[in-house]
């Protein structure tokens, strides 16, 4: 039971480490945050 704790430390880290990949050096990361950012707001000026 005590050895479950530290392969789950590693598990998170490595899907931090594939998250981050695919965000920062992977064009399909890039549309991501570029799809995902709040550069222009036109939803919510136009609600009112």
């Amino acid at each position: 039971m005590v050895a479950i704790a530290p392969a789950l430390c590693v598990l998170m880290l490595l899907v931090a480490v594939v998250t981050w990949f695919v965000l920062r050096q992977t064009p399909y990361g890039r549309y991501l945050q570029g799809v995902g950012s709040n550069l222009r707001p036109r939803a919510s000026p136009a609600s009112g």
